[in-house]
């Protein structure tokens, strides 16, 4: 079995009940300065998660929820697209994703997740 493979169906472990997949990517993370793990980014209809196997075959989950989720940023470069986004304690950045539809496509679809709801303007007296 492919690393590939073996690291996309352990995703499948990990989600809650009645939790699905909207979209992943694969790139290499670093979470609040650790050391880069190549892994997947799952964009769950719940939840943002960064999923790498470690070198013993067990599996390394950062889950952050949508509303935690404070900022997020979207770029493409020469060596693929790259994102960082940030919570209240964490900040995350996922760069080598591979460039193309589905990177745009999962950018478009995690900003209107965590777009501020605007809030409605008070009236004055």
């Amino acid at each position: 079995m492919t690393r590939g493979k073996k690291l996309f169906e352990g995703v499948s472990h990990i989600l809650e009940d009645g939790e699905t997949i909207q979209h992943v990517v694969d790139g290499a993370y670093e979470v609040d300065g650790r050391s880069a793990r190549h892994g997947l980014v799952v964009a769950t209809d719940r939840r943002l998660l960064l999923y790498a196997l470690s070198i013993y075959g067990k599996h390394e989950v950062d889950s952050f929820s949508y509303g935690s989720i404070a900022s997020f940023e979207q770029s493409r470069g020469l060596m693929g697209g790259s994102m960082s986004f940030a919570t209240a304690d964490t900040r995350a950045t996922v760069k080598l994703i591979p460039p193309g539809s589905t990177f745009t496509r999962f950018c478009t679809w995690l900003h209107a997740r965590i777009a501020p709801t605007p809030t409605p303007v008070q009236a004055q007296a």
